[in-house]
């Protein structure tokens, strides 16, 4: 799971499943678990708020947070996940056409290009050898993440590489 919080309120609580192989490294972000707001912002700013209320609001978010990743750590999650990935893997795409769907999906166009460039060098390192198929562009779309200094784009990327997967039903 990927586990995001801002400690300044000026985010939400997010845990996302993510996927990583091992062999190339590219990780993608998959579904999203949980999305909250802080409690902070619901609250007006002239209420008083007792110690014990915020305790509680924080011990029931760790909680939920420790249900949420032990329930996508089951045997059944992870094969479900793994299934994912199989159906992907066996889906055949037109890769060019694919790639100029991208933009619409938050790609940039030099990212585009930068995934073109992956797979047509075909690396194992890359995560893209083998068929044109739905999981060779999905990870791609992640080792051109892996490229990159700004670990926000990174993670963008990966979520929309695990949009891409979460597509196969």
């Amino acid at each position: 799971v990927r586990i995001s919080n801002s400690d300044f309120g000026d985010g939400a609580l997010e845990i996302r499943a993510f996927n990583m192989q091992v062999v190339c490294l590219n990780g993608m972000t998959r579904n999203s678990l949980m999305r909250q707001i802080h409690l902070g912002r619901r609250i007006p700013d002239n209420m008083l708020v007792q110690d014990d209320t915020w305790k509680a609001d924080t011990q029931a978010q760790g909680l939920l947070v420790r249900d949420l990743v032990l329930n996508n750590m089951t045997k059944d999650s992870v094969l479900e996940h793994a299934k994912q990935i199989q159906l992907a893997s066996n889906k055949s795409v037109d890769l060019e056409s694919q790639i100029k769907m991208l933009p619409r999906k938050g790609v940039l166009k030099n990212e585009c290009e930068d995934i073109k460039q992956t797979l047509m060098a075909n690396k194992k390192s890359d995560g893209v050898q083998g068929e044109p198929t739905l999981w060779k562009l999905t990870q791609a779309i992640t080792a051109v993440g892996n490229q990159t200094d700004d670990n926000r784009r990174k993670r963008e990327l990966g979520e929309i590489a695990g949009q891409l997967l979460d597509s196969v039903k």
